[in-house]
């Protein structure tokens, strides 16, 4: 989201500007710009928190967020020197965190996981699907699941997790279909919304 607010800004910035060296300086300290800097600084600082955390499946989702944003401002941008720009920007930003974060270090994370059954998740993942099969409805109530896998059997005993390691099917067996059902139509009605400000010409 913050990635695709900053493309936005790209592409609408210094629309009405015009194309003087003095009009460009003076339009970054205007408001718009202001924005785009603001969103842009904020992007760094969120993928740099992101990689810190050395958590594997936030690093690989943030490098699929911004191959996306990049395929989107490459296809949806028209005005070549604003693309460049918004290209530019999100190639240094992996870059730079990359960079920051140490290359070195995320490769050998990666490297020290084990793979088989997703380094240990899957039983996890097995024993929360076990508890929503045995509250369809409501769930155990959120912000249970610790409670929940100490009261009911669990596939292997002598492991106990806090949490299931997958965040939808935590709220799932915490939540039922009381809460999964109302989140799905949210989810559904997002996405038309989202497509259907898409094929805006705007």
């Amino acid at each position: 989201l913050t990635l695709a607010l900053l493309c936005a800004g790209i592409s609408r910035g210094m629309r009405y500007v015009r194309p003087t060296t003095r009009d460009r300086l003076l339009w970054l300290g205007s408001r718009d710009a202001s924005r785009v800097i603001l969103a842009g600084a904020a992007a760094f600082v969120m993928g740099i928190a992101l990689v810190l955390t050395m958590s594997r499946s936030g690093i690989s989702a943030f490098l699929l967020a911004v191959a996306v944003t990049l395929a989107f401002v490459l296809r949806g941008m028209h005005v070549r020197s604003r693309r460049s720009v918004a290209g530019l920007y999100l190639v240094s930003l992996v870059v730079i965190v990359l960079v920051w974060v140490g290359l070195d270090a995320i490769l050998t994370r990666f490297a020290a996981a084990d793979w088989s059954e997703f380094n240990g998740r899957l039983t996890s993942w097995t024993d929360t699907f076990a508890l929503f099969l045995r509250f369809p409805i409501t769930g155990t109530g959120l912000n249970t699941f610790n409670v929940a896998t100490a009261l009911y059997p669990q596939t292997d005993p002598t492991t106990r997790f806090d949490q299931s390691h997958n965040d939808y099917l935590q709220f799932l067996s915490e939540g039922g279909l009381l809460l999964v059902v109302p989140a799905l139509i949210f989810a559904v009605l997002f996405v038309r919304d989202v497509r259907r400000r898409f094929r805006q010409d705007e």
